[in-house]
């Protein structure tokens, strides 16, 4: 994690204001597409997005993921995690008829 950090003007070290996940690097396929599956599946009660993409076909660019039916939301495991947990993602990081409903769940990124 001190990889991570950086400086704070007041010298303290902290957590880089302004940095998102795309940030810091890699990520293992198959971490991202576990924790994807599992916020599909998991009512948004328990801070899962299942109730995000109810009505959405969601399939993953990069890795063997294709969950539910109606409009397609397509785009990389990553970015899609962000998206059906409520995080912003980059603009143009979602594609497809439904990608504007799951990106409205949370802000994008410009």
């Amino acid at each position: 994690m001190e990889a991570f950090r950086c400086n704070s003007r007041q010298g303290a070290s902290s957590l880089c204001p302004g940095w998102d996940v795309h940030d810091v690097g890699r990520y293992p396929a198959a971490s991202v597409t576990g924790a994807l599956t599992l916020q599909l599946r998991t009512s948004g009660s328990t801070g899962g997005g299942r109730d995000r993409v109810r009505g959405l076909r969601v399939v993953t660019d990069d890795a063997a993921l294709d969950v539910g039916t109606g409009p397609l939301v397509h785009g990389s495991a990553l970015d899609l995690l962000l998206a059906v947990s409520g995080r912003p993602v980059p603009d143009g990081a979602l594609r497809g008829p439904g990608a504007a409903r799951l990106g409205s769940a949370g802000d994008t990124l410009s």
